[in-house]
């Protein structure tokens, strides 16, 4: 009996140790595919991506050449903005988003789902967000950062009717900084015309602008219009007239002295001339001749020019020298200061602006409307 008993217990155990892995089992295998599919999902209809789907759904579903999109045999097709007429607004728009290189905004037809899921050319999170959608007619997805959302564009029994047009906003340009060297700068505004609040794409405008350009402005509908700036240049000159020389000052016993003529001053416009003059040379020092009596000399021009004391005494006595002898030049320097080249005449209109001998002074105006 006791034998008997101690079996009992250990084939209850093992039922009971079976039962428990059984039901482990099926709350893994169901709980975790549940959990990866949560974090799956949270990927999907994120508020924001529906937010940037819905701008493109106001540019798309009025552009004249969507109609070209909806009719591609395939039933789906990834959308450029170049395939769209208001192309540069939907590159904006992009822009403004942060659109990048991966990001997939495609029209389908939801009678081509099934088409679209087995194609490899678009991303697996757009694939397999497909599954999720229950809706007929025409969408538009995006696909952003692995953040999948959709929006109806159209109906099978019709089109959806387009909400109102706001209008066509104001593009208004301003213009400071006129006719000057420097360019133009220019101030962007837009306003909306009784729609929505729009921006331009250049809202700062520019500055030293120097070529004309053309600004857009456009409204959260899509809507745009321009305004361009038109800048032109003229040629300037302007001539420095004939110095007058006069007001001469000398200095006497000037170190250095670089003569300069009036004709080289005129032409580099410098504003004044130096005139140099030799007042000839002062010796300094003394001279010793080595004979039997001792003959000493104040330097002069003959010592000088024979080569100084050693080559004096060696020619005059045929003996040896000692001592320096020295000389120095003095100038005399006059100064003439100018008027008048340093005056400007006004500046004119001319179709060409040469410069000539440094005296003419050549500038380019540039002007904006």
């Amino acid at each position: 009996m006791f034998l008997n008993k101690k079996g009992f217990v250990l084939l209850e155990t093992l039922v009971v140790t079976i039962f428990t892995l059984i039901i482990f089992t099926l709350l893994y295998t169901s709980v975790v595919p549940l959990l990866g599919r949560y974090k799956e999902l949270s990927y999907y209809d994120n508020v924001d991506i529906t937010y940037d789907l819905y701008y493109f759904k106001n540019i798309i579903n009025s552009d004249s050449n969507f109609d070209n999109i909806r009719n591609n045999p395939k039933g789906y097709q990834k959308i450029e903005c170049e395939q769209l007429a208001n192309g540069n607004i939907c590159n904006d728009l992009e822009s403004i988003l942060d659109f990048n290189s991966k990001t997939e905004l495609v029209y389908l037809n939801m009678d081509k789902k099934d088409d679209l899921k087995r194609d490899e050319n678009f991303s697996t999170d757009l694939r397999n967000y497909l599954d999720t959608i229950d809706t007929t007619g025409e969408v538009i997805l995006l696909q952003k950062n692995s953040y999948v959302s959709y929006l109806n564009i159209k109906n099978k029994g019709g089109n959806i009717s387009p909400p109102p047009d706001p209008g066509t906003p104001i593009c208004t340009i301003t213009i400071s900084n006129n006719n000057s060297e420097a360019g133009i700068t220019t101030s962007v505004s837009c306003n909306p015309n009784g729609g929505s609040a729009c921006r331009s794409d250049n809202p700062t405008g520019d500055i030293n602008l120097k070529t004309s350009k053309t600004y857009t402005v456009y409204n959260e509908a899509g809507n745009s219009s321009t305004c361009t700036v038109n800048i032109s240049s003229k040629l300037q000159k302007a001539v420095c007239t004939t110095a007058t020389w006069g007001n001469s000052k000398t200095e006497n016993k000037a170190s250095s002295c670089k003569a300069q003529s009036e004709s080289d001053a005129n032409k580099n416009l410098w504003n004044y001339v130096i005139t140099c003059s030799n007042n000839g040379y002062t010796y300094g020092g003394s001279c010793t001749c080595n004979t039997s009596v001792l003959y000493s000399y104040v330097c002069n021009s003959d010592i000088y020019n024979l080569g100084g004391c050693s080559a004096y005494c060696n020619k005059v006595y045929f003996t040896t020298g000692s001592g320096t002898c020295t000389r120095k030049t003095t100038y005399k320097k006059t100064t003439k200061s100018r008027t008048g080249c340093s005056t400007w005449g006004a500046y004119t209109n001319t179709t060409s602006c040469t410069q000539e001998n440094y005296k003419t002074s050549c500038r380019t105006i540039y002007i904006g409307n």
